[in-house]
């Protein structure tokens, strides 16, 4: 499905799909500030006066990346929580794609919780739609499992939401900056316990 750049033109979906893998790699490997529009033009393919042409420059370029990874990983959330008999399995199978996909994108990861401050003085629109994206999922099934009684109630879903998505984001950061990969097993125990558990009846 393409996307709208922040200049109102339709990015092709091969054009996005090549800048979301060279522009996170690179920026992983070099870091945000380093990495120069020209590098991604040849990391990518894409014809720099293409990637000027959809881009004002590398924030606008990081900003329409970001959405497409959260715009990814909103899916994701969603499709993995269609199963389970009660609110509480699709809390576990939510969390468990959601440290999967923070493993399969560890550079987007890294970037994102680097980048934080952009992110958060971006346009107030972006900012909501990105949070909504990111933790809407978590949040209705703690709404559910509350109505269901396989979780407990809390007084404030969405901040519980917010509370378990980034717990689990920065317990991943901390181990892809203290050994460069996501121990998924046991980060997927660990957030059973602090967030399934914890929420459980």
């Amino acid at each position: 499905m393409a996307q709208r750049d922040t200049l109102g033109r339709e990015v092709p979906e091969e054009f996005a799909l090549r800048l979301f893998e060279a522009a996170f790699s690179l920026f992983g490997d070099k870091g945000f500030e380093r990495t120069t529009m020209d590098e991604v033009a040849a990391r990518s393919g894409v014809a720099r006066a293409t990637l000027y042409y959809y881009f004002r420059g590398k924030d606008d370029l990081f900003l329409f990346l970001l959405e497409r990874g959260v715009s990814m990983l909103g899916a994701a959330l969603g499709e993995a929580t269609q199963s389970g008999e009660n609110s509480r399995e699709r809390l576990e199978h939510a969390l468990d794609r959601l440290i999967d996909l923070m493993a399969e994108f560890r550079d987007v990861l890294l970037v994102a919780m680097q980048q934080f401050g952009r992110i958060a003085s971006s346009t107030g629109e972006a900012h909501a739609w990105i949070h909504e994206r990111s933790t809407g999922t978590l949040r209705s099934i703690i709404e559910d499992g509350a109505r269901d009684g396989s979780l407990r109630a809390v007084d404030d879903p969405e901040g519980a939401a917010l509370a378990i998505f980034g717990a689990a984001c920065w317990v991943c950061l901390h181990h892809i900056q203290l050994s460069g990969r996501v121990p998924t097993g046991e980060i997927k125990v660990l957030m059973r316990r602090l967030a399934v558990e914890g929420l459980g009846v």
